[in-house]
C-alpha cells in the first residue's frame, strides 16, 4: 500500500521540481508550503537522500534539490524507496506474497488475477510518469479548473459507460 509517507514525497518532490534548477530548497520551507509535518518531512527527505535521488547542503544557501533532471526521475522510483513494491495487495507482492486465508492460490483465484491486471496497470503508469510529467500535469489539472467548475472524470476504452 502506498502510505502518507509517500504521498508528502510526492509533495515535496513537485516542490522542488518547480524550484529553479540547482537552487536548493530548505526542508522548513517545502514543509510550511506543501503542509507536511516538518520532522515527518526531514526523514523522508533524508530518505530521498540516501537512496540517491536528492542532494543535501549545508550551511548558509543549503538545503534540498534534486540530484537529476525532473524529466528523468520517474514516480515508481518514489515510491519503490519509501514503501517498496506498494502494490495495493498483499497477494500481488512479488518479493513476498501473502495470500488470504480463504485464496485457492494465485492460478486459481479470479480476484488475484483481476487485480493483479490493476496492479500492474497502475505500477506501469508509475514507471512512465516522471516529476516533470506529474508538474505539468498539475498545471494542467489547475488552469482546468479555472474553466470547468467540476473536475472532468475521463472513460477508459472497453469502460461500459
Amino acid at each position: 500500500m502506498v502510505t502518507r509517507k509517500t504521498v508528502y514525497a510526492l509533495r515535496a518532490l513537485f516542490h522542488l521540481a518547480q524550484a529553479e534548477a540547482g537552487k536548493p530548497l530548505l526542508a522548513a520551507e517545502i514543509a510550511a508550503s506543501e503542509n507536511i509535518p516538518r520532522r515527518f518531512l526531514d526523514s523522508i527527505l533524508r530518505q530521498l537522500s540516501n537512496a540517491g535521488l536528492l542532494t543535501s547542503s549545508r550551511g548558509r544557501g543549503g538545503g534540498y534539490s534534486l540530484r537529476s533532471p525532473a524529466s528523468q526521475i520517474n514516480v515508481a522510483s518514489v515510491v519503490r524507496v519509501l514503501d517498496g513494491a506498494a502494490l495495493p495487495f498483499p497477494c500481488l507482492n512479488w518479493d513476498n506474497p501473502v495470500r488470504c486465508a480463504e485464496c485457492p492460490g494465485p492460478e486459481a483465484c479470479a480476484a488475484h488475477a483481476a487485480l493483479g491486471a490493476m496492479g500492474n496497470a497502475a505500477q506501469h503508469v508509475l514507471e512512465d510518469m516522471s516529476l516533470a510529467d506529474l508538474v505539468q500535469r498539475m498545471e494542467r489539472t489547475k488552469a482546468d479548473s479555472k474553466t470547468h467548475s467540476l473536475p472532468i472524470i475521463s472513460r477508459t476504452a472497453g469502460v461500459p459507460t
